[in-house]
């Protein structure tokens, strides 16, 4: 039989340690997930806007800075 546990105390897990001496139960860590992992900004955002409405707007951006100037 397979039950989960959740340890509320660190001197909980000697107690197991203990009964697992006593061969009254075995623990069985979980192994390690790796968290997924995230694509880079670029890769996320890529192909979002075409080639020409990105250079329009970077037309407009380059024109807006100059008003400032």
């Amino acid at each position: 039989m397979t039950v989960k546990i959740e340890l509320l105390r660190e001197d909980a897990m000697s107690l197991l340690r203990y009964l697992e001496r006593l061969h009254v139960l075995k623990v069985i860590l979980p192994e390690p997930q790796e968290a997924p992992k995230k694509p880079a900004n670029k890769s996320r955002f890529s192909g979002r806007i075409s080639v020409a409405a990105a250079n329009e707007l970077h037309e407009q951006l380059n024109e807006m800075r100059e008003e400032w100037r």
